[in-house]
């Protein structure tokens, strides 16, 4: 357990993150593993993508992989109502 705000804090969500992509990418397709390593700083996703359609489903399958590490995502946004 980390307390929220501690100067580790960073640190310690990004090997969560990381170490939830190496664990479950045989799973999930490499779009979505890319996305977790690459696409997040600390605790905030910034990903586009071509379609709201392709939007959607990344997100549905980062949701499922996230909570496979206990990470629960909220707050999605999109310039596409």
């Amino acid at each position: 357990m980390h307390i929220f705000g501690a100067t580790d804090s960073p640190c310690s969500v990004n090997f969560a993150l990381l170490k939830t992509a190496d664990d479950n990418q045989e799973h999930f397709d490499p779009v979505t593993i890319d996305t977790l390593r690459q696409n997040f700083y600390v605790d905030d996703l910034l990903k586009s993508m071509p379609t709201p359609e392709s939007a959607i489903r990344l997100m549905q399958q980062v949701t499922e992989l996230c909570a496979k590490g206990g990470f629960n995502l909220t707050k999605f946004m999109s310039n596409n109502r």
